[in-house]
């Protein structure tokens, strides 16, 4: 038996928490037993596991495969990196044309399923997206907004946030 095994995502990518998932496949011809290290002190007998780290850090993944002879080979990978979220979330923007934070962007580098939403101060809504790919140009219904406060909604997975924020022309 010589072991080996893929995996999704690759390792050297950054898993992002809560969802810090990687599923395993094995790759290990004639193998008959799969004992999987996980480098957390978690371990798996599966032939192709899916694991979710719960913690931050830099894991080496280590398979051991037997065959039906009792040969066991060792495969491993290294680094699975997995970090908190980054959000980022701006309380100012000025979309006068000078190149300068002309457009309200917030950043965020994670796995979760986002929602921004921006109302103006009497409640009805100026922008929306569900992908912070998409930023706010200071318009809505093609036309600008005034200067002035407005309040943001932002979900990231289960978290929402709110707040103020404010449009300088």
């Amino acid at each position: 038996v010589s072991a080996d095994f893929t995996s999704s995502p690759l390792e050297g990518e950054i898993l992002y928490l809560p969802k810090a998932e990687v599923r395993l496949m094995d790759d290990s011809p004639n193998a008959v037993n799969w004992f999987w290290d996980f480098g957390d002190g978690n371990f798996s007998t599966d032939q192709n596991p899916v694991y979710i780290y719960p913690l931050v850090g830099r894991y080496e993944i280590v398979l051991t495969a037997t065959d039906e002879l009792g040969c066991v080979s060792t495969f491993r990978r290294f680094p699975y990196e997995v970090r908190e979220p980054l959000l980022f979330i701006p309380n100012v923007f000025s979309p006068n044309g000078d190149n300068l934070h002309d457009s309200y962007v917030v950043q965020y580098e994670g796995a979760e399923e986002t929602l921004i939403k921006i109302y103006d101060r009497w409640g009805n809504l100026q922008f929306e997206s569900n992908s912070f790919l998409s930023s706010w140009d200071g318009k809505a219904d093609g036309s600008e907004v005034p200067e002035g406060v407005y309040f943001y909604m932002i979900r990231v997975g289960e978290k929402a946030y709110e707040g103020e924020l404010t449009l300088l022309r």
